[in-house]
């Protein structure tokens, strides 16, 4: 048994797409990835997104240009969730559009995961702020990615921080993942839970990781590539 689970950790480090995106995403309606700023948290986040036979939608998305390129569509409300069905919605940094200490919020985000789930949206929500996702919304989430962490920062009880103890071998505090690294957890998907590695998308540039960088948004794609 030992040596089998053995096997399974040299297998994910030896094949790095060893997640299969493909076969998750017509299972799941809810994934969180967490990580501090420049932990590759946006390009796993994209990655996984291409893996979806749906429509995708962008939360609020500053730069129209890229997610022309890609296909993708502008969601500018929540209250637009009310139209949506069948489709992947991807939110980056939650916590700039919606107040995680304010009570009303927690309540709109549960209203929101539980609609995901009645109408076939996937919803996928990334962000460096582990406080955003309360103990109420814990429940709602299907997978779990940590990217690198500050392991004293993270909520005392919480999931994420039981994930870190689970896959940290020495001591918690010393939890480091490099940017191609994450950890994935799910209890609907337990055969993927540990360390993998990701390749991300080649067409990732600044104008994906910083969209709000005022240069990156303002810039044409045609430029950007002649620079």
């Amino acid at each position: 048994m030992e040596a089998l689970k053995e096997e399974k950790q040299r297998h994910k480090f030896s094949y790095p797409e060893s997640v299969e995106w493909k076969e998750i995403s017509k299972k799941v309606k809810s994934i969180a990835i967490v990580g501090i700023t420049g932990s590759g948290k946006t390009s796993l986040a994209y990655k996984i997104i291409e893996s979806f036979d749906k429509v995708v939608d962008i939360f609020k998305h500053p730069n129209v240009s890229i997610l022309n390129e890609r296909g993708y569509k502008q969601l500018h409300e929540l209250a637009d969730f009310e139209k949506l069905h069948d489709c992947v919605v991807f939110i980056d940094e939650p916590q700039l559009y919606i107040k995680y200490y304010e009570s009303k919020s927690n309540v709109i985000l549960m209203r929101l995961l539980s609609l995901c789930r009645q109408r076939n949206i996937t919803l996928i929500l990334v962000t460096s702020d582990t406080r955003f996702i309360t103990r109420g919304l814990e429940s709602y989430i299907d997978i779990w990615i940590l990217k690198d962490l500050e392991f004293d920062l993270v909520k005392q009880g919480s999931m994420i921080r039981k994930i870190i103890k689970a896959n940290s071998f020495i001591i918690e505090d010393g939890f480091s993942l490099d940017i191609a690294e994450y950890i994935f957890y799910s209890r609907l998907l337990r055969d993927y839970n540990g360390k993998h590695k990701f390749n991300q998308p080649v067409y990732f540039d600044d104008r994906y990781s910083k969209p709000y960088n005022f240069k990156t948004t303002k810039e044409t794609p045609l430029k950007t590539q002649k620079n």
